[in-house]
């Protein structure tokens, strides 16, 4: 009897030595999670997180401001479906920019993800092509590889409507210059001109600017010139080519101003989002 006791124990030892090793094993075989970028930070590589960023883009129905070959002026629109692929977005106002599609390699886009607060984002893309919506023209362009928070730009900037007459007008040596704004906020603004580099080249001081938006909001301070490029395809406004673009900071503006600018910018994000969730 004592015998037949002995051998049980002996069998139950082994058995548990061999759970114990089986579970230490099997331990140590396991790998832990991959753990996904977060939505905020600073580059996005991952593809599932790209996926979901955009799809709160798309759920916030953010705005999206779209550059063409990195030219000066920027088009508005808005995320209107993420696929495995690509995605489907609004046609781009003002107008004219999807009539330069056709030279278009590769586009700019910028915007605003609000969860807990706004974080700016901006990421490279490129046209599919055409398509539609919801039976409304849209366009259909690539996901990004790669999505990275914007942390440069402290202002958000608009494109005035063409019906604004918005200009920007200064003094360099002897010669009056006057240009038409293409984008300003708080912080600067950028202009289209036919002045090469000798007369406007970054890091040049303008003593006085006047910029006269619309309800009367007039600047008036210094500015030093910070952007200055050729542009590979010439923009053509109200029948006239330009072939430079210029981008200047505001120096010297008072604070009543600067809000003033900023006032008029969200107002004009304000219209431009109604007019697109209008469509949606």
């Amino acid at each position: 009897m004592s015998e037949i006791v002995i051998i049980t124990l002996v069998v139950l030892a082994i058995g548990v030595s061999l759970f114990s090793a089986y579970t230490i094993l099997k331990q140590k075989k396991k790998v832990a999670p991959a753990v996904k970028p977060a939505v905020s930070a600073d580059r996005i590589t991952d593809y599932d997180a790209i996926a979901a960023l955009l799809e709160t883009a798309l759920q916030t129905k953010a705005h999206l401001r779209i550059r063409l070959n990195n030219r000066g002026t920027s088009f508005n629109s808005i995320p209107l479906a993420i696929k495995p692929s690509d995605m489907i977005i609004d046609t781009l106002f003002p107008q004219e920019g999807n009539d330069l599609l056709k030279d278009t390699d590769f586009i700019s886009v910028e915007c605003i993800i609000r969860e807990s607060a706004p974080i700016p984002y901006r990421f490279s893309s490129t046209i599919i092509g055409t398509t539609t919506f919801n039976d409304y023209p849209a366009l259909t362009i690539t996901l990004p590889r790669e999505i990275k928070r914007d942390q440069k730009r402290n202002f958000h900037r608009v494109t005035p409507s063409i019906n604004e007459d918005v200009d920007i007008s200064f003094r360099l040596d002897d010669d009056e210059i006057s240009e038409k704004v293409t984008n300003i906020s708080g912080g600067g603004v950028g202009f289209y001109t036919n002045n090469n580099a000798s007369v406007l080249w970054p890091g040049r001081s303008i003593e006085d600017i006047t910029i006269t938006l619309p309800d009367t909001i007039v600047i008036q301070c210094m500015s030093v010139i910070h952007t200055f490029k050729h542009i590979e395809y010439p923009v053509l406004i109200n029948g006239k080519s330009y072939h430079y673009y210029c981008g200047a900071e505001f120096t010297s503006l008072d604070d009543a101003t600067r809000d003033a600018v900023i006032k008029y910018v969200i107002e004009k994000e304000r219209v431009e989002l109604q007019r697109i969730n209008r469509k949606t």
